[in-house]
């Protein structure tokens, strides 16, 4: 009701079902225990405040073994823990008294249970009417219900599972069986590719300081390569994450001035996705980025061609974040361009080197760049092979560059 919408303000209340169409049909619902699979195109009903859940039963419906997840964000349930009954119920029930005692208050709420449920508690404290129980009883039936909604909550919270994360962290102890670990983080970079789910991932897991610690860790190139790739994902998108992942910052900057290409291309990655907001300005400076970056891009030129993903990552980023002119950055632009970047990669490289062409010195940007750019701008016309739009789209790159050098 709206009257409820305003009384949680801004908290936001979100249902996905997995395999399973939500909707509300036009046949009959039935109850469907909480223990049994769902069957394939069954559309589900959830009631937040029991976890009763409903199917319609239609003639389409058949088994399966994949169970629907619903995904509540915990923040809503965490709200209506906190406010009070009156404020969650006012607009359901105009009859509901404000001004009546806490007992009260729990009395009618406990009223608003199915009557299975409600015998259930009384029976907890060995009653079996509501009527019959004292203050204190009262009490202990309303605790054992509160508890039930919140293991309820921490079960339903994600569609992240927690034995998932509770597997990184037994990985972090014995770190035993490295491949199972890669697998983990593989399936768990998708899942954070959804920005809710990537939120319960942290607040309600504390998964983002699980995986940090996995990038920081003394493991396997592939285990910590994986990590950063999860670290990433899970960031890329909202800037409270950003800053909440911020501490691993020096653990990739690390591994940047590792050997592992993997590791390096990935760290890269979660780098981008964690500086590209806030954290620009501490990761330039006192956070020893730039150095970083700088020096991985030597290395990755020192390796080439194996190593141009690396050497891509570095200047891509290194152009998002556009620090001052220095000159070893501006010598390292025009020998990455003069190494001639392979076509599917040339548009960074050229893109990179055009923000800085003006606040370069002419002798690092001199017209040894300018002849190797006219002689490629010459070549890229003649390449048939290239999608026209993205040859037309390197051209007009080539020569805006080539324009604001010096002549030979």
């Amino acid at each position: 009701s709206g009257d409820r919408a305003r009384a949680m303000g801004s908290r936001r209340l979100r249902v996905v079902v997995v395999a399973v169409a939500v909707g509300w049909g036009c046949g009959e619902w039935v109850s469907w225990p909480a223990e049994a699979e769902v069957p394939v195109g069954a559309s589900v009903r959830v009631d937040l405040s029991t976890g009763e859940r409903w199917i319609e039963r239609n003639a389409t419906t058949t088994t399966t073994t994949t169970s629907p997840v619903a995904v509540v964000e915990s923040e809503v349930l965490e709200q209506r823990y906190r406010e009070s009954v009156e404020v969650a119920t006012r607009a359901e029930d105009p009859s509901y008294d404000e001004s009546a005692g806490r007992e009260e208050k729990m009395s009618a709420a406990l009223r608003k249970l199915p009557a299975s449920e409600l015998e259930r508690l009384c029976r907890s404290v060995g009653k079996r009417e509501l009527e019959e129980l004292s203050a204190a009883e009262m009490a202990a039936v309303w605790a054992a219900r509160q508890a039930e909604l919140a293991d309820a909550m921490a079960r339903t919270a994600t569609t992240i599972s927690a034995e998932r994360v509770a597997a990184l962290r037994r990985y972090l102890e014995s770190r035993d069986d490295e491949s199972r670990v890669v697998a983990e983080l593989e399936e768990l970079e998708f899942e954070l590719g959804d920005i809710d789910d990537a939120r319960d991932f942290h607040h309600v897991l504390d998964g983002l300081a699980v995986v940090s610690r996995l990038v920081e860790a003394d493991l396997p190139s592939r285990a910590r390569a994986a990590a950063a790739a999860a670290v990433g994902t899970a960031v890329k998108h909202d800037p409270d994450l950003q800053r909440a992942a911020a501490p691993v910052l020096p653990a990739l900057l690390d591994a940047l001035a590792t050997r592992d290409l993997d590791l390096q291309k990935k760290a890269l990655y979660a780098i981008g996705a964690l500086v590209r907001g806030d954290l620009a300005d501490r990761f330039l400076g006192p956070d020893r980025g730039l150095a970083a970056l700088l020096d991985a891009l030597r290395a990755a030129l020192d390796r080439l061609p194996e190593a141009w993903p690396v050497a891509d990552k570095a200047t891509t980023l290194l152009a998002d974040l556009a620090p001052a002119a220095d000159p070893h950055l501006c010598s390292l632009l025009a020998r990455a361009l003069l190494a001639a970047p392979p076509p599917n990669r040339l548009d960074r490289f050229l893109a990179a080197a055009t923000a800085y062409a003006d606040a370069c010195a002419p002798d690092a940007f001199g017209p040894t760049l300018a002849d190797h750019l006219a002689r490629r701008i010459a070549h890229l016309r003649a390449d048939a092979s290239l999608d026209p739009a993205y040859g037309h789209h390197l051209l007009a790159l080539a020569t805006a560059l080539h324009d604001r050098l010096p002549a030979s």
